[in-house]
């Protein structure tokens, strides 16, 4: 089958690829099937490009991941493909559907069906034409009402491929950090956070060894990557992350770093905000861009050992969205000089 999935466009944009949609890349490719993804939260794809390249790639299925920001903007999208390329079945996921499940869908009118929970066996499964009521999280129109199948948790990590961003169409791996999630669920209860209504109250973990090394080999996953990030959910991961980090600092004999992501091209390992330098190169995380060499960069450090991007120039924002491609008051500050620090 041909899967086209798609990342809608939103305010919030430039912020970091979707890690989501290369985790069901991996699960839809580890099945053969053929994946293509369009990220237009990152890049200048139009509605009209979106639905032009659908009608020639001419998918069997089309996804979308949606967050509740991007609602309209993808019911948008959804709506020119289907006027270039009505064929396609529809589909959609992410943490909006998480949330509200069959009480979004039954207002909407663009997509067959919905999940949630997670999708890297319930995708392939719907696409291959298993029976829709026993996919875990499937959210289907059924007897006139939508319907929500039980949602089943994946325990075992370490048995989903490796997130890959091979499918991306177009993508500049070098302007965010390389997500390396490795764990999912809460059994805490903040009433500002979704997390446990879309990944459950049970705590699940991948190894260290998974995560580091996982089914596509580090040193492929990475290149060109300026940053690698571990992204975790709970204090109490900071044995895992501890080992973690033996395994994949550099400075340690034994290394990932040393033996594949340092001869990547990876700038940095980022560990609950403190970043581990690759390479002399990496000043910052994420990546500044133009910052990194401008006379009006300051950087702020806090006491937790994260350091931020401050511009000095009184006529600019102090904190720019990063990283910065294009700024009107860009000066190069002298190479024999390093930004200057602020604890």
């Amino acid at each position: 089958m041909k899967v086209l999935l798609i990342d809608p466009a939103g305010a919030q944009r430039y912020v970091t690829h979707n890690a989501g949609l290369a985790y069901l890349s991996s699960a839809l490719l580890a099945r053969r099937h053929e994946v293509r993804v369009l990220d237009m939260n990152n890049y200048d794809f139009s509605n009209e490009e979106v639905a032009a390249y659908a009608a020639e790639f001419k998918p069997d299925w089309v996804g979308a991941s949606v967050k509740t920001a991007l609602v309209s903007s993808a019911e948008k999208t959804m709506r020119h493909i289907r006027s270039l390329w009505p064929h396609a079945r529809t589909l959609v996921g992410g943490a909006h559907i998480g949330v509200t499940g069959a009480g979004y869908m039954s207002t909407q009118d663009v997509y067959e069906f919905g999940l949630t929970g997670e999708g890297e066996r319930a995708i392939p499964d719907l696409i291959e034409g298993k029976d829709i009521n026993g996919i875990p999280g499937l959210v289907h129109y059924e007897n006139g009402a939508w319907r929500v199948n039980k949602t089943e948790f994946i325990f075992d990590l370490d048995s989903l491929p490796y997130p890959t961003y091979r499918t991306w169409e177009r993508i500049d791996r070098s302007l965010f950090p390389y997500l390396m999630v490795h764990s999912r669920g809460c059994p805490y209860y903040c009433t500002f956070c979704s997390v446990p209504k879309i990944n459950g109250r049970k705590f699940r973990r991948r190894s260290p060894e998974g995560t580091v090394f996982g089914n596509e080999g580090m040193q492929h996953a990475v290149v060109r990557v300026h940053a690698i990030e571990v992204v975790r959910d709970l204090p109490a991961e900071e044995p895992a992350r501890d080992r973690m980090l033996r395994i994949s600092c550099h400075r340690r004999r034994a290394t990932v770093l040393h033996r594949h992501v340092h001869g990547a091209g990876v700038g940095a390992v980022v560990r609950a905000g403190r970043a581990y330098d690759a390479h002399s190169t990496m000043t910052l995380h994420p990546p500044a861009g133009l910052c990194d060499s401008c006379r009006w960069q300051k950087v702020v450090r806090n006491t937790r050992g994260s350091r931020f991007s401050l511009c000095r120039n009184p006529e600019l924002p102090k904190y720019p969205r990063l990283p910065v491609t294009d700024c009107r008051g860009y000066e190069r500050r002298a190479p024999d000089r390093e930004a200057p620090e602020a604890g």
